[in-house]
């Protein structure tokens, strides 16, 4: 379970980077930041259910 852990740190790290970079690029446009945020709050659980996905499809068995 350890390189699944290290995999959830290095997606939160990725999405971490990436709102801050976004919150760079559309400086003080509030509208904007509000539809940036709300996208940066689900990102997290977002890549969390597509692992999830992509685990189930890779040890899943197929007939």
């Amino acid at each position: 379970m350890g390189a699944f852990g290290l995999l959830i740190a290095a997606l939160s790290a990725h999405d971490t980077q990436r709102q801050k970079l976004t919150y760079c690029q559309l400086g003080g446009d509030k509208a904007a930041l509000g539809s940036a945020t709300s996208f940066g709050a689900l990102s997290p659980y977002l890549d969390v259910a597509n692992l999830f996905q992509f685990l189930l499809a890779f040890l899943g068995q197929r007939r």
